[in-house]
């Protein structure tokens, strides 16, 4: 009974991590998984027991997506003002704690006429986890004053 539990956990521990690492679609996202199988870890190290990991994968589940929460905010933030600036000026930044790169040139600006909103074209060159991407992403002011990214 003891080895089937212990291979149970260790099937959770690897399927939370896999999703850690290749699905989830955002950096809160990615930091509550990487808590919670560390929080799992240490709370069935502590406590030797069921509850000890569930208390654990818990608590380092909402940990991690705070902490990973905060760095989608910074991204956030540096892709807004990048957004703002004349088109044809660059703005480039690295996340100091993902080692993430992005360089954001504004391409145009325009009125949208079926939304009727003044809209923005970007080019994003982006290196995440390692990857390089390249995108023009439109995104449009709301009635807030704030640039939303068009899908």
């Amino acid at each position: 009974m003891y080895k089937m539990k212990k291979t149970s956990l260790l099937v959770v521990m690897l399927l939370i991590l896999s999703l850690a690492t290749y699905g989830c679609g955002s950096k809160g996202q990615t930091g509550a998984a990487a808590g919670a199988l560390g929080g799992a870890l240490l709370g069935q190290a502590i406590g030797h027991n069921t509850a000890g990991t569930l208390i654990g994968a818990a608590v380092g589940a909402g940990a991690g997506y705070l902490i990973g929460n905060e760095m989608d905010k910074s991204d956030a933030a540096e892709m807004e003002q990048a957004y703002r600036n004349r088109v044809g000026e660059t703005t480039n930044w690295r996340n100091s704690n993902t080692g993430d790169e992005y360089s954001v040139t504004p391409k145009r600006r325009y009125h949208d006429r079926r939304s009727n909103r003044e809209c923005v074209d970007a080019e994003i060159l982006a290196t995440v986890n390692g990857r390089p991407k390249r995108v023009i992403q439109p995104a449009c002011y709301d009635e807030r004053g704030n640039l939303v990214a068009v899908q």
